[in-house]
């Protein structure tokens, strides 16, 4: 079903609105990994030093896998790699951390 959006803002420029929250969109895919999706920040239960380390750390792991997921997609091996499309699904399936993060195993593992 198509229903409309509406979206309070103070920019003026239609297109530049769009180009704002298609950015938010990529950051909420990002809060997605490191929460449930990959590195489970949540259950850390670190103290302000620590946290600050740990996400440095998953800084660094994060942007390492999402370009591994890139390259995935360059090569064309992302339709090896579970299910790429489905029935009414209109967000992709997984992120390019994703693929970056498990990318490898699955593609080792496609043959057994």
């Amino acid at each position: 079903m198509n229903e409309p959006w509406y979206i309070l803002t103070s920019l003026d420029n239609v297109e530049e609105v769009i180009k704002v929250y298609q950015q938010r969109m990529g950051i909420e895919i990002m809060f997605k990994d490191y929460k449930k999706g990959g590195y489970n920040i949540e259950e850390s239960k670190a103290n302000e030093q620590r946290l600050t380390s740990l996400l440095l750390l998953i800084a660094i792991g994060y942007t390492n896998q999402t370009l591994k997921g890139k390259i995935i997609k360059v090569k064309g091996m992302q339709k090896y790699i579970g299910r790429v499309t489905e029935k009414r699904r209109k967000i992709k399936r997984n992120s390019d951390f994703c693929l970056g993060l498990y990318g490898e195993l699955w593609i080792n593992n496609y043959d057994n």
